[in-house]
């Protein structure tokens, strides 16, 4: 038996729990303005830790390009409680950049933001189709 002192615990496992109580209370103001509670932050990390597993083919080992918003959080929460590697990339980095360490990491699966970065996921879908 493992004594709680040395057993396993991971920073997702640190999300949930923070999560589980005091549901309405803030946790987040965005940039606009939206206040999101407890309950929505666990609801959303949830969703997109359903979607992930319930995927086809799940992936391994993610990426993530993105610029600070609220649905980053969502998304390398719900990763990390899939048992997805998470890789962050720069915001402001060079495709060059991005391709070492996607390949480097062996990223299988990009996650980005449409809106900012489709150019930049189709020149990276070209480069590294894996």
């Amino acid at each position: 038996m493992t004594d709680l002192l040395h057993q396993h615990i991971t920073s997702a496992d640190m999300v949930v729990h923070a999560l589980s109580r005091d549901l309405d209370r803030t946790v987040l103001i965005s940039d606009t303005g939206q206040v999101i509670t407890a309950l929505e932050m666990r609801d959303n990390i949830s969703r997109f830790q359903q979607l992930v597993e319930n995927m086809e083919n799940p992936p391994a080992r993610a990426a993530i390009l993105a610029k600070n918003r609220v649905e980053v959080i969502y998304a390398s929460n719900g990763l990390g409680l899939a048992g997805v590697v998470l890789t962050t990339l720069h915001p402001m980095g060079a495709v060059e950049d991005y391709l070492y360490v996607i390949e480097d990491a062996s990223i299988d699966t990009l996650v980005y933001d449409a809106e900012l970065y489709e150019g930049v996921a189709k020149q990276l879908r070209e480069r590294a189709p894996q």
